[in-house]
């Protein structure tokens, strides 16, 4: 199940972003954090152990960044400078 609109359970600081940025959980860790192009290509894949990770974008452009959680996969635009 994927989601646009009900991404509350984390939240991305900058955005728009300046070659990384920071991603806050609000509840336990997600079981994957993926992030994909805007063309869909998957550039990177992470498991996180703790509520927050740090993002790097090597290059300019939107990206879409993906959490899975046990109550569905819920996604966000981030803009990279």
């Amino acid at each position: 199940r994927y989601s646009f609109f009900r991404a509350s359970c984390f939240q991305v600081s900058p955005n728009p972003a300046h070659g990384q940025c920071t991603v806050l959980f609000t509840d336990l860790p997600p079981k994957h954090v993926r992030l994909f192009n805007i063309d869909g290509k998957l550039l990177q894949e992470i498991k996180p152990e703790d509520n927050a990770i740090e993002v790097h974008l090597s290059h300019s452009g939107i990206f879409i960044l993906s959490v899975e959680t046990d109550s569905g996969i819920f996604s966000k635009r981030i803009i990279n400078w």
